[in-house]
């Protein structure tokens, strides 16, 4: 290579919302601390007065879908 550096392979990739997921992580315990963190990137979510709610919604569907009572993170496929 050009710049001297070979080729990397990864062992895993995570996606998020995949259609073919086989993993989902609870984060009811975090959820607090991801919207204030979202929060703060208000370029992107400044105007989503629905932030919250939507993730909630979101979150609890991903949870139901995932056999959870709780709120999951979207499912990730790896």
């Amino acid at each position: 290579m050009k710049e001297g550096l070979e080729p990397h392979s990864v062992k895993e990739l995570w996606l998020m919302a995949s259609p073919r997921s086989n993993r989902a992580v609870d984060v009811t315990a975090t959820f607090d601390r991801k919207i204030a963190a979202l929060r703060q990137h208000k370029s992107q979510v400044g105007h989503e007065g629905d932030l919250e709610e939507r993730l909630r919604g979101w979150f609890s569907a991903n949870a139901q879908a995932a056999g959870s009572k709780t709120g999951a993170w979207p499912s990730c496929s790896r």
